[in-house]
């Protein structure tokens, strides 16, 4: 994770101004105050960018006790629904399960009091006619939540301890608290970039000469592109004037 990544996630978690003073955000034009709570429940772009990276990080621990495991499973029922992420035979006990990722923030409106097992609570409520028929095809549906500053649910605990102790069982010689350790470890960044990326997406545009202050390369600064030298004026980079 990048130090600016860091600070910021650090600065969220303890309830800490990221702004100085309010600003508009880029996304949706609503004002963003100086604690940026708003920019939990924006930046869909990046929140879903995000979210598959956890999907990621999630995966590289489960194929390690499960070499067939599948992202995106389609056919999992007769309907059209998509219940999961992820479809492993590593998660629970002698049957497959149906993994649903989901990131949630204590800033969102039906957060509660605990964001984690709301969003536990409103998965299994949003799926209640899919499960049925995922367990009569000897499929196990498990909803896997996080909160925005990484906290896991405690089915999410649970998954990764029987994935690792499977991981154990297969390869021998792997200790389950280290890897685990580092397992966790790689979700929870997955999480925190995901955040400092919604917050960096709804900041204002950073304009050409901003971006050249800043870097020293012609640029929109926001990651979108860039200008070329020559389409910005003299007088727009060295200011005008003659002590330049």
């Amino acid at each position: 994770m990048t130090e600016t990544d860091f600070v910021l996630n650090v600065q969220r978690r303890l309830g800490a101004k990221l702004l100085t003073e309010e600003c508009t955000c880029r996304q949706w034009g609503k004002i963003i105050d100086i604690y940026a709570e708003h920019c939990e429940v924006c930046a869909i772009g990046e929140a879903t960018k995000g979210h598959y990276a956890v999907v990621r990080a999630v995966v590289d621990g489960l194929k390690l006790a499960d070499s067939a495991v599948t992202t995106e499973p389609v056919g999992l029922t007769d309907t059209q629904s998509r219940p999961a992420d992820i479809l492993t035979t590593a998660a629970v006990p002698g049957r497959s399960a149906a993994l649903d990722v989901c990131i949630a923030s204590p800033d969102a409106g039906a957060a509660g009091t605990n964001a984690v097992e709301a969003a536990f609570k409103r998965k299994l409520d949003h799926y209640r006619n899919v499960i049925p028929l995922l367990q009569a095809a000897g499929i196990a549906f498990r909803p896997l939540i996080w909160s925005s500053d990484g906290r896991p649910h405690p089915a999410v605990t649970r998954t990764l301890k029987f994935a690792a102790e499977t991981v154990a069982r297969k390869r021998g010689g792997v200790s389950v608290p280290n890897f685990l350790s580092r397992w966790k470890h790689e979700i929870q960044i997955a999480i925190l970039r995901r955040r400092a990326a919604m917050f960096r997406a709804t900041q204002p545009k950073v304009g050409a000469k901003d971006a050249w202050l800043l870097t020293g390369v012609p640029g929109d600064g926001n990651g979108e592109g860039g200008v070329r030298l020559e389409e910005i004026e003299e007088e727009d980079l060295l200011g005008g004037g003659d002590d330049h």
